[in-house]
């Protein structure tokens, strides 16, 4: 749990805010142009990335079983994944890290101590939504909060320094013990 001085007035604050940049332009707006910048970055990076996957996927080597790898010089074989079509799967994957990343800070909230509610408001979710077993998303959370737990309920056991959470999708996220505290940690 967050080390705070009272819970209660932690997660008012909290609903407060996000309640103010729900409902106020200015801090719609703000949210806003964070976004905007943050895909102004993802749109530019993911062009360069684009081009150099067309670039990289333009001769595909293919290995044989004697061990020898042949590069195809043939001309319909040069041109690599359209930078267009590349541009669309980096972003998918983009999509797919997002959620995962999204899932273990918002795993990692909860573990600290912020509300079930706090945590879902800024996901524009609500509670009983968000952590229903139909919503992947909020199933991953809860799994990331048990290892979290596990992980606390064992503090001296090396078994538990490491613990490895399968998410909705198969991806494999592994929880490390902490050695010293999160930096984003209340530690007041």
């Amino acid at each position: 749990m967050a080390r705070m001085e009272s819970q209660q007035k932690h997660t008012r604050d909290n609903m407060r805010v996000l309640a103010t940049i729900e409902n106020d332009d200015n801090y719609r707006k703000l949210m806003y142009n964070k976004v905007i910048e943050i895909l102004s970055q993802v749109d530019t990076m993911s062009i360069d990335l684009a081009e150099q996957l067309e670039a990289e996927t333009a001769v595909i080597p293919t290995r044989r079983e004697n061990g020898y790898i042949v590069i195809p010089l043939s001309p319909e074989y040069d041109n690599g994944l359209c930078r267009h079509v590349a541009q669309v799967l980096l972003i998918s994957e983009l999509k797919k890290a997002l959620d995962h990343e999204l899932a273990v800070v918002a795993a990692w909230a909860i573990h600290e101590g912020d509300s079930k509610n706090s945590v879902a408001k800024a996901m524009h979710k609500h509670p009983s939504d968000l952590f229903s077993k139909r919503n992947l998303i909020g199933s991953d959370i809860q799994r990331l909060c048990a290892a979290h737990d596990e992980m606390e309920a064992h503090p001296d056991d090396p078994a538990y320094d490491i613990i490895p959470v399968k998410l909705h999708d198969g991806f494999v996220y592994e929880i490390h013990r902490q050695k010293y505290p999160h930096p984003a940690a209340d530690l007041t």
